[in-house]
């Protein structure tokens, strides 16, 4: 890797004090050192600034602690720690898991190959409590050799438009990046804007190595979410109109850069899901108007491109929820 190339570790802590000793030490035994750790602690009230505090004293790299006076939840705390980075590449951390020990050599050494890369993301092994293996890995189920696929076709825009296939904790991204991702929308899952973001102007490698033990307990704030099931989960009407105002705020940071972005006809493609989820919004309770509509929409793409494909037009004509928010 390039000698002036540095690497950040950006961490957010919250009560972590049962796991967070194992992530610190794991970060410590990397076979590329990260230049500095920057760690923001979310109004902790366990042991977790002890541990923070005795880890810093006796690092042999800078450790930066930053305790916020309000809470800022999992997205804003991670825009505050990347913001806070000095390093080239930024890499993010949560506090619950473990590193294998070549972590950053892998990353450092992804980006020296790609320098069109603005993020690259690994494989995890999945963990229970106690960081025994679960025979599972990330992969498995939120990124499918058909995602993989599109991804080497440079088509990551067409997947991560559809779902989000990024998961925080193996991502790290080129700091020349932030201008464009922060402020990250609150209403925005961290890592899910910042693949969406890269995408729109520079590749994302994914790399099929388990970089780390991704660890799922009970008291994690964010993070695995259930297999998808052979249907959609119902949503209602107001679900619906969240997901299109939400693309809105992507729609329109997108629209601000567009003098930065490879892919520029992303800016409509995310205009084209909202009216998706708009329509989807706006479906008649009654079952025999909506079935005109939804086969109509099916014909047209927009399940497929934007949705859960079948699974999704299934959950509108069968298991659709008319509930609205009370009239103001």
């Amino acid at each position: 890797m390039n000698g002036s190339t540095t690497i950040s570790v950006a961490m957010c802590t919250c009560n972590g004090a049962p796991y967070l000793r194992q992530q610190l030490e794991s970060i410590t035994a990397q076979t590329h050192p990260p230049n500095e750790l920057v760690v923001c602690d979310d109004r902790s009230t366990d042991n977790t600034v002890t541990i923070l505090k005795n880890y810093m004293a006796g690092s042999t790299f800078p450790v930066h602690l930053f305790f916020n006076e309000h809470q800022l939840g999992p997205t804003n705390n991670f825009e505050k720690a990347i913001s806070l980075c000095t390093g080239n590449l930024v890499t993010l951390s949560d506090q619950d898991d473990i590193w294998r020990s070549d972590k950053l050599e892998w990353i450092a050494d992804a980006f020296a190959r790609s320098p069109q890369a603005g993020a690259v993301f690994s494989n995890a092994d999945v963990v229970n409590e106690h960081g025994d293996p679960l025979g599972l890995s990330l992969w498995q189920d939120y990124f499918n050799k058909s995602d993989r696929l599109k991804f080497a076709e440079g088509h990551a825009t067409e997947v991560l438009l559809r779902h989000n296939v990024v998961t925080g904790a193996t991502l790290a991204l080129r700091a020349e990046f932030r201008n464009l991702l922060l402020p990250i929308p609150s209403q925005w899952l961290h890592d899910a804007w910042i693949a969406l973001m890269i995408a729109a102007c520079a590749d994302i490698v994914p790399l099929p190595e388990p970089l780390i033990q991704y660890r799922r307990h009970s008291q994690q704030r964010i993070g695995l979410r259930p297999p998808r099931q052979w249907l959609d989960y119902p949503r209602s009407r107001d679900s619906y109109a969240a997901v299109a105002a939400h693309y809105e705020l992507a729609r329109d940071r997108l629209a601000a850069f567009t003098g930065q972005l490879r892919h520029p006809e992303l800016v409509g493609e995310i205009q084209h899901k909202i009216d998706h989820y708009n329509f989807r919004a706006t479906l008649p309770p009654q079952a025999v108007q909506r079935v005109p509509k939804v086969l109509r929409e099916w014909l047209n793409g927009g399940y497929g491109r934007y949705s859960n494909s079948w699974r999704s037009a299934a959950n509108d004509l069968f298991f659709w929820i008319d509930r609205t928010p009370p009239a103001v």
